[in-house]
């Protein structure tokens, strides 16, 4: 059960009413166009339910003092404070209904707080990503150690980098978005450089890459990791005219040793798309 209604309001239409139960008072919060209302700007009139153990009340009105503009979204929702009402004496013998009371509260909170958490974990309930951090915020304030003042930080400052989520979904990309995601990481073969390489020559990779190796007319051409001894990456050989090849990826940091076979070959350093 979601404990909030959403009105909209007309320029004229003063009293909103709501059904959701709720304990006290203190429990219904109001805001207009997500801005907080004070209760000097409304008056709240909160419908009793006779004979429930669960709520004190099921539902109710708010009434502004001024109509909330034409088109303006209301929002009446409850929120409770994850506090103690009742403090038990050690010599006097609880009462059910109080013990009802205390246990239901906070039951409610903890379900609230559950709702919030699904709404997180369904970005398709939340129509943009700053509703997403506003849910994280509510969930940190009723809960203090969720999240830290810098972790909200940090979130709000990867919020303010992306647009709206629908701006993001695969779906919403054109088919040239698309194809640039599904590229990212190839090999750039426009930007392609020949290596000028020798035996016993060692290179430093200093960014991700891709190394097209290629041997023909009894060429040959082994790379292997740090020097003469390291690990072999790659190794051609041909010994006719027909040329062969293959290629490797090779990740930045790397240093690799080139040994070479008399005859043709080489190596053409591509960069990786993206970076």
């Amino acid at each position: 059960m979601e404990y909030y209604n959403n009105m909209i309001g007309d320029g004229t239409t003063k009293t909103f009413y709501f059904t959701f139960p709720f304990f006290g008072v203190n429990d219904v919060q109001v805001t207009i166009d997500g801005v907080a209302q004070t209760t000097d700007e409304y008056i709240m009139t909160p419908t009793l339910t006779p004979n429930d153990a669960d709520t004190q009340y099921t539902g109710g009105s708010i009434e502004f003092l001024t109509a909330p503009a034409n088109g303006a979204i209301v929002t009446i929702y409850r929120e409770i404070d994850l506090v103690r009402h009742i403090d038990y004496q050690p010599t006097e013998k609880p009462l059910s209904y109080q013990l009802n009371q205390e246990f239901n509260q906070c039951i409610g909170a903890l379900r609230e707080i559950k709702i919030k958490i699904q709404n997180i974990l369904n970005l398709a309930t939340l129509p943009t990503l700053v509703n997403l951090l506003t849910t994280v915020t509510d969930i940190q304030e009723s809960l203090p150690d969720f999240l830290t003042a810098d972790d909200l930080t940090d979130i709000n400052t990867a919020i303010a980098t992306l647009p709206n989520k629908a701006d993001i979904d695969m779906d919403n990309l054109s088919s040239t978005g698309k194809s640039t995601i599904t590229n990212l990481g190839m090999p750039d073969y426009a930007n392609g450089t020949q290596l000028s390489v020798s035996a016993g020559q060692s290179v430093q990779i200093e960014q991700d890459c891709c190394l097209y190796l290629y041997a023909s007319n009894n060429g040959g051409i082994q790379i292997r990791q740090t020097n003469a001894n390291g690990i072999i990456l790659a190794q051609l050989t041909q010994n006719s005219s027909i040329e062969t090849s293959c290629m490797i990826y090779v990740p930045a940091g790397i240093t690799i040793y080139i040994k070479t076979k008399t005859g043709n070959s080489g190596i053409t350093k591509y960069p990786l798309r993206g970076q």
